[in-house]
């Protein structure tokens, strides 16, 4: 195992009891990955898990190339090239989704990313190639923004429907709806705490600015925005992709879910072999018991 869950287990425990600091997290987890483990970070930007040379089979996927990523915050951000010490190389480009095809048949112990699968245009098509990269034993971390604590406040959580529509209409830019409400409901806050009601906030966008980005992302050639695609909870990221998994159409199964850390959660799962007849009435039951708490709660 890429990972000691029971270690896993005591990170989150000491995690949800301790402390709200989102920089917790991390360091626990550079502990616990052994040095020699092949680590994958989905979109590492200017928060690498690990630095270029501590781990020798650490290596960094992302949309865009190191010289891009460069660009793009010289020109949107106006950081100097020379402030880039924190942002760790690229080593694979992917901006298909393809990832077993963007790492070129390699494997990976432990696949980890923070803040980069509500980037993904088709959810279902990303948990399937990150299986596909798995060695045997293998562990996917993932943080995750809880939108409740973000600029995504105002936004309806994502549901496993919307999920399944982007995955059977295709495309690898983000479309039409997802578009829409990011920008529209878009707050100019991200605290790391719950958004309150009575906050002085405001949107950041106007509604026809929303609209033309909506138009633009469904135009013949359409644009790319590089969005928030979802906006989930612990309990309905949880559900989504258990549901997915009882579809068929993923064999990730969430093993360990934290609590919301700052304006983040973590969720640890691994493969699983289909689930057996006997073991989908505990799984529906868990099912349900999501749906009450998000419903009622």
């Amino acid at each position: 195992m890429a990972i000691d869950l029971s270690l896993m287990g005591e990170l989150v425990r000491r995690a949800a009891t301790e402390l709200a600091d989102i920089r917790y997290l991390r360091p626990l987890l550079r502990d616990i990955i052994a040095k020699d483990e092949r680590v994958l970070e989905i979109g590492a930007g200017d928060a690498p898990l690990f630095q270029k040379g501590s781990h020798e089979n650490y290596k960094v996927l992302d949309y865009y190339s190191t010289e891009e990523i460069a660009r793009h915050f010289e020109v949107d951000y106006g950081i100097e090239r020379a402030k880039f010490a924190n942002f760790a190389a690229v080593d694979f480009v992917c901006k298909d989704g393809a990832l077993s095809r963007a790492v070129a048949g390699a494997t990976f112990d432990v696949v980890y990313s923070s803040h980069a699968v509500e980037h993904q245009p088709c959810l279902v098509r990303h948990l399937q190639e990150i299986e596909k990269i798995l060695a045997p034993d293998a562990v996917v971390v993932m943080i995750v923004p809880d939108k409740e604590h973000t600029f995504d406040a105002l936004r309806q959580l994502s549901t496993t429907g919307d999920v399944l529509y982007a995955f059977h209409s295709g495309g690898e830019k983000p479309r039409g709806a997802e578009v829409f409400e990011f920008y529209a409901r878009h707050i100019n806050i991200n605290p790391d705490r719950k958004v309150l009601a009575h906050e002085a906030f405001a949107f950041s966008n106007s509604l026809f600015d929303a609209y033309d980005k909506f138009k633009q992302s469904i135009a013949a050639d359409p644009a790319y925005f590089d969005i928030h695609n979802w906006a989930f909870t612990p309990n309905s990221f949880v559900l989504i992709v258990l549901e997915l998994y009882l579809l068929g159409l993923t064999r990730l199964f969430p093993q360990i879910i934290s609590g919301v850390n700052g304006n983040e959660f973590m969720c640890v799962m691994n493969v699983q072999n289909p689930p057996q007849a006997e073991e989908l009435p505990a799984l529906n039951e868990f099912r349900l018991q999501l749906c009450r708490e998000l419903s009622f709660s």
